[in-house]
């Protein structure tokens, strides 16, 4: 039986979009599967959210981007996208959420991201 990524970004867009649902603040985002990427010092990272990085018909669109890997996890594909989401509300709130040249997430973060309802440690 062969996957293609059309039924899965089709649930991903629904999970986001029932995201928004109970957080209107949260923007809408295009969403794209990639890879986990791994940075100089060797941690690893599942998502991103890119504000502006689509251009659908003159309109400018955030990006939320979805390792695939965590695919087979489905607490940790949910995990990642309230992440994103927490993001995506201090870019609509013009709230600068992490330190060091985005390295490290701060305070205001963290509040953004219990409003979702995330655990932040």
């Amino acid at each position: 039986m062969s996957t293609t990524t059309s039924p899965i970004n089709a649930s991903l867009e629904r999970v986001w979009r029932a995201i928004r649902a109970q957080h209107p603040d949260v923007p809408d985002a295009v969403i794209v599967l990639g890879t986990a990427a791994y940075t100089e010092r060797g941690g690893s990272y599942v998502g991103h959210w890119a504000p502006a990085r689509w251009d659908l018909a003159g309109e400018r669109r955030p990006e939320v981007l979805l390792a695939g890997e965590l695919l087979s996890d489905l607490r940790e594909v949910l995990h990642t996208l309230l992440h994103e989401a927490a993001h995506g509300l201090a870019h609509a709130r013009g709230i600068k959420d992490t330190s060091r040249e985005g390295r490290y997430h701060n305070r205001r973060y963290r509040k953004l991201a219990e409003e979702l309802g995330l655990e932040v440690l």
